[in-house]
């Protein structure tokens, strides 16, 4: 069973056969969300962090808080940076901070920042959604000399000339930038890294798959005890893929049916199964 493939449980009344990576062209939120966090989690040697600061103290800015930008805001504060995502339209806020992608909805650049500067310099991760005007807040933010580590381009956030112009300014002043799939090629950040390419590369250097397991009937007990079989499989050094499992319950259970993505190597994959078929034999 190779990277990618599916752990099939015996238990079907409480387990469906979990999905690998999710099927191609409908990637479940999650798994979106575990590419994002994936992603930003590398970016941890190019920014310097120490390895106990994951992203503590480092600011990712994205255009736009909708779904895909939420998604990112969630990878990022998972990976342990502070997030801003400044949208036009209040709703996408809202509806970020109903998934738990948003922590805060301000509406003007002094608010954001005094929550950001608070949180980075704690090195905790925070999650701010601005509503104005991003053209405006951009040329702001240069003004006053606001430089984020990170800059986000998604599908969802076609930018205008002036924020494109913005974006190559702060590019040239020492900014990262990440495509999540730029709207357009206009868009496209110039000299972005590709997270998908990026996140395919360590995959397949690490021999490691995206694998899936769902509970269904509404009990959360058998992906429970999944998680935990999991974690406990997985190396004490490996605080990235360790981070995931351990806050990921809080941020989807809600899902339906609840479920659960992570990267495993096929030797993990096979144990996970030996364990959870010796669980059951017991039981």
């Amino acid at each position: 069973m190779g990277p990618g493939a599916m752990i099939d449980e015996k238990n079907a009344h409480h387990l469906a056969p979990p999905g690998a990576a999710a099927p191609a062209g409908s990637p479940s939120r999650q798994h979106r969300v575990l590419i994002a966090y994936t992603a930003m989690w590398l970016m941890q040697a190019r920014l310097g962090c120490g390895s106990e600061d994951r992203l503590g103290g480092k600011l990712v800015l994205s255009l736009g808080f909708a779904d895909a930008e939420a998604e990112a805001a969630l990878g990022a504060t998972l990976a342990g940076a502070a997030f801003l995502g400044i949208e036009f339209e209040q709703e996408p806020i809202k509806r970020a901070m109903r998934l738990g992608c948003c922590d805060f909805m301000v509406n003007n650049l002094d608010e954001a920042l005094r929550i950001l500067k608070n949180e980075v310099r704690k090195r905790q991760p925070v999650s701010v959604g601005l509503h104005a005007d991003v053209d405006d807040v951009l040329a702001e933010m240069i003004e006053r000399g606001v430089q984020p580590d990170l800059l986000i381009q998604t599908m969802s956030h076609a930018r205008t000339e002036a924020a494109r112009e913005s974006f190559e300014r702060l590019r040239l002043s020492g900014s990262i930038q990440l495509d999540f799939k730029a709207a357009d090629a206009a868009s496209k950040i110039v000299d972005s890294i590709d997270v998908e390419k990026l996140v395919e590369e360590w995959s397949r250097a690490n021999a490691l798959g995206a694998v899936a397991w769902e509970v269904r009937g509404g009990d959360s007990q058998p992906l429970k005890k999944l998680d935990a079989a999991a974690l406990r499989l997985l190396p004490e050094k490996d605080q990235m893929r360790r981070r995931w499992l351990e806050l990921a319950p809080k941020y989807f259970r809600r899902d339906d049916p609840l479920k659960r993505e992570i990267w495993l190597s096929t030797a993990e994959q096979d144990r996970l199964l030996r364990e959870m078929s010796e669980e059951q034999t017991t039981d």
